[in-house]
C-alpha cells in the first residue's frame, strides 16, 4: 500500500542531546512540557516535577519550545541545569500545540510519556501511582487523571458547571476502563502508552488533523484525536481518580468569551472526530467509505438538529435563562444546536476533510 509522508519539521536539540534509538523501549516516564511564552509558569512547573517521588523510577523531562520569543528556554535550563533530572530542549518552531507534542512523544525515550502543559502540577505520587497502574493494566493505551484547580485562582459561578472544559474535575464517575462510555482522555496531565504511539505511527497517524487549519482558525481536540487512533489500534482508554493534578489556569482564560469559544471549538472539533472515527471504522473493517454521501448524510442529519432544537421548548427554556442569568442558558442552547456550527466546518471546510480522507486512504 501506498504510503502518505509529511515532511515533519526540523529541530534543533539544545540540550544534552541524547541516543534515542537505544533508549526507546526503555521502561520509565517521559514528560513532554510543550511551551510557548512561558516563562511565568516554566519554574512552577518543573519545581513540582523535581519534587515527583520517583525512587527506582526512570525519568526524563522534554521542554519542547513551540516559537516562544521570550525567556522561556533560558529559565527551563537555568531549573534543570541545577537538578539530577535528565533533561532535553528542542525547538518546534510551527506554532500550535499539536506540532509540538508530535515532536515530543517521538523524542521521548521511555515507554510512558506524560503530556504536563505549561500550567500543569503534577502531584508528587503521580509517576508511582501510574506506575503501578500500567503494571497491572498493560492494554491501557491512554491514561488520565483528576485535574484540581490551583488554590486562590477566582472563578465566577458558572465554573462549578463548566470546570470539565477547562479540564478540571472528575473525567467520569469512577475509574476504570471508559473506552465505550467517553471515548477520550483530557490531554492535560494524559500518560500515553509509547507502544501504542508506535502502532499509531505503523497505521498512518502522520500529523493531527486537529491540528490544521479550517478555514482561517486553528483547529483543536489533539487529546480527543489520539484517543481515536489509540482505540482504534486496539487499546484501552482509562481514568484513574487517584492521580491528581493541578491545574494553574491563567486568570485570563478563566472569562465567559474564552468559555463560548471552547464550546465553539468543541463543536467545531467533533467533524473532524466522527469523520476520522468513520473512515478508520471502514479501513479495519475492509468496507468502501463513500467520501461525498458521509458529506451529505451528516448535513441533512445536523440540519433537522437545529429545526428540531429550534422549535423545542428547551431552546426557548435556555435562551429565557440566557437572558435572565446572561450566562449559563446560552452555553446549554449552543450545546443543543452545535449542528449549526458542524455545518458551516462541512460547507466552507470540505477541502481539509478531502485532505484527511486522501490521506488515510493513502496509508
Amino acid at each position: 500500500m501506498k504510503h502518505l509522508h509529511l515532511q515533519h519539521t526540523r529541530y534543533k536539540p539544545l540540550i544534552k542531546a541524547i541516543d534515542r534509538k537505544r533508549y526507546n523501549k526503555m521502561k520509565g516516564f517521559s514528560i513532554v512540557i510543550c511551551c510557548y511564552n512561558s516563562q511565568n509558569k516554566i519554574i512552577e512547573t518543573l519545581e513540582h516535577i523535581a519534587l515527583l517521588e520517583a525512587e527506582n523510577i526512570l525519568l526524563e523531562v522534554l521542554v519542547i519550545d513551540n516559537g516562544s520569543n521570550d525567556l522561556t528556554k533560558i529559565k527551563a535550563d537555568e531549573f534543570l541545569k541545577n537538578t539530577v533530572i535528565n533533561y532535553t530542549i528542542l525547538e518546534e518552531p510551527k506554532i500550535g500545540k499539536a506540532n509540538a507534542l508530535m515532536l515530543g512523544c517521538d523524542s521521548a525515550r521511555y515507554d510512558k510519556m506524560i503530556v504536563c502543559d505549561d500550567d500543569v502540577l503534577l502531584n508528587s505520587d503521580y509517576l508511582v501511582v501510574a506506575d503501578k497502574i500500567y503494571s497491572d493494566h498493560p492494554g491501557i493505551g491512554i491514561l488520565g487523571g483528576r485535574g484540581k484547580l490551583k488554590t486562590g485562582i477566582q472563578t465566577p459561578d458558572w465554573f462549578d458547571i463548566y470546570g470539565p472544559a477547562f479540564a478540571i474535575g472528575r473525567q467520569w464517575g469512577c475509574s476504570g476502563d471508559i473506552t465505550s462510555q467517553k471515548g477520550y482522555i483530557w490531554g492535560a496531565g494524559s500518560i500515553i502508552n509509547k507502544k501504542a504511539w508506535a502502532d499509531i505511527k505503523n497505521n498512518g497517524f502522520t500529523i493531527f488533523y486537529t491540528g490544521l487549519k479550517a478555514g482561517n482558525r486553528a483547529m483543536a481536540g489533539e487529546d480527543a484525536e489520539l484517543g481515536v487512533w489509540v482505540v482504534d489500534a486496539g487499546y484501552q482508554l482509562y481514568y484513574l481518580e487517584e492521580l491528581v493534578y493541578i491545574h494553574n489556569i491563567s486568570i485570563d482564560r478563566i472569562n465567559w468569551s474564552y468559555l463560548l469559544q471552547l464550546q465553539i471549538g468543541f463543536s467545531r472539533s467533533q467533524v473532524y472526530l466522527n469523520f476520522l472515527k468513520a473512515i478508520l471504522d471502514c479501513r479495519r473493517n475492509k468496507r468502501d467509505f463513500n467520501f461525498n454521501k458521509y458529506i451529505s448524510d451528516n448535513i441533512k442529519l445536523n440540519f433537522q438538529s437545529i429545526t428540531y432544537g429550534f422549535f423545542s421548548v428547551n431552546y426557548f427554556k435556555s435562551w429565557w435563562i440566557s437572558y435572565m442569568m446572561h450566562r449559563v442558558g446560552y452555553v446549554k442552547t449552543i450545546q443543543q444546536n452545535d449542528g449549526y456550527y458542524k455545518i458551516k466546518e462541512y460547507l466552507l471546510n470540505r477541502k481539509t476533510l478531502k485532505f484527511i480522507y486522501n490521506s488515510i486512504k493513502l496509508s
